[in-house]
């Protein structure tokens, strides 16, 4: 995780950065000293629900706790980011398996199609 100096935003990949920076001719692999001379410091771990990452008076990265309204709406967008992986996933598993029962009526196997059901119901049940 990056912290951009000028404004405290952060940014967990390199690929991010290097949309912010289009105008700088950058390498392909990136360091933490060549970030730090366009203005991005590594920050510290943190528990990105349950804290924030700021720079301090004397230019250094600092993480502090946020407020309870905060870390709840980060605990509903997290559960909801993880909702939707679900959902995607079981949407990915039902187009297979559309595809899966149309095989096995030409060719009679039937025996995988109780094993996709299985892997639906499994992640239906990690829904939140």
């Amino acid at each position: 995780m990056y912290i951009e100096l000028s404004t405290g935003n952060t940014y967990a990949l390199h690929s991010e950065i290097r949309d912010m920076l289009k105008q700088v001719s950058l390498p392909e692999v990136l360091t933490d000293e060549m970030l730090a001379e366009h203005g991005f410091l590594l920050a510290p771990n943190y528990d990105q629900i349950t804290q924030g990452c700021r720079i301090n008076a004397s230019g250094q990265p600092e993480v502090y706790a946020l407020d309870e309204a905060t870390v709840l709406a980060n605990q509903e967008a997290a559960k909801q980011r993880a909702n939707d992986s679900i959902k995607q996933q079981i949407a990915e598993i039902e187009r297979g398996q559309a595809r899966a029962i149309r095989e096995a009526t030409l060719t009679g196997e039937t025996s995988y199609l109780a094993q996709i059901e299985v892997q639906i119901v499994n992640l239906r049940a990690q829904l939140q």
